[in-house]
């Protein structure tokens, strides 16, 4: 919800805007729903479009009583080297993995952090070694395009006034972890990777030129202390047992702009 907020907020405000809204596709060829007795209850289904050129979508539902309708809760694209694990029929359902569960090989609850440590960190990152080929190619697509705006500052002799800072947390949302076979499971978290532009000299003023969204989201133009962007990140990640030899095989990722805020 606070992804869609902002997407309609920059379509209110800039005219041209024409990015798309991810939505789940209209067949449903897996739909693990959580099987118990006692609410909240979740559901997680693979959504794929007719035309097979489109990537699958990835969703997670959440009904908080009987009597509410199932919300989504993630949602994200499934790259086409993805290959989604073996689960139980849809009439047997699954169990929901305790976010501490240590029968793992990384626990729900840590996910996301390790994550964001292989981001920030890269190879010198100690879970490095724990997350497959996919999860290394996104890590490396962040990482560029932090550097890609660095350099354009530096380009712009930005860089002798303001400097640019990077991180990446775990989001505030507890991890959803349906159990696979094989004693895996797959896991939804989120995460919210964060740029902070600030001045180096107190005489200098950060100014959003033709950053059209971060003018829109603000209201401003211009800002004597920086700015901050986050973005947030849905992952699905499928997590092998504890003992296994496998990676953490990430399954789908989707990004959206959260905000842009100036500074006080």
């Amino acid at each position: 919800m606070a992804a869609r907020k902002t997407e309609y907020t920059l379509r209110s405000k800039i005219e041209d805007r024409d990015t798309t809204l991810l939505s789940p596709a209209g067949k449903v060829p897996i739909l693990l729903p959580e099987a118990t007795e006692s609410w909240p209850r979740n559901v997680l289904a693979l959504t794929a479009a007719e035309d097979e050129t489109k990537p699958p979508v990835l969703v997670t539902m959440t009904q908080v009583d009987p009597w509410a309708a199932y919300r989504v809760t993630s949602m994200a694209e499934m790259p086409a080297s993805g290959e989604f694990p073996q689960v139980a029929p849809a009439w047997l359902g699954t169990t929901r993995v305790p976010a501490e569960s240590a029968f793992l090989s990384l626990p729900p609850a840590e996910l996301a952090g390790a994550f964001s440590d292989f981001v920030d960190a890269g190879d010198k990152s100690e879970y490095a070694g724990d997350f497959d080929d996919v999860a290394g190619q996104l890590a490396k697509a962040v990482r560029d395009s932090r550097a890609a705006v660095v350099q354009k500052a530096a380009d712009a002799k930005a860089d002798k006034t303001s400097k640019a800072e990077f991180k990446m947390t775990p989001a505030d949302y507890e991890p959803l972890s349906l159990a696979t076979l094989g004693s895996g499971a797959v896991v939804a978290v989120s995460v919210d990777d964060t740029q902070t532009v600030t001045p180096t000299n107190p005489d200098a003023v950060i100014r959003f030129g033709t950053d059209a969204q971060a003018k829109a989201l603000t209201g401003a133009t211009e800002s004597s202390k920086g700015y901050i962007t986050t973005y947030g990140i849905q992952l699905f990640f499928a997590v092998p047992a504890q003992g296994s030899n496998q990676q953490i095989r990430l399954l789908a990722y989707h990004q959206d702009l959260l905000s842009v805020k100036v500074i006080k």
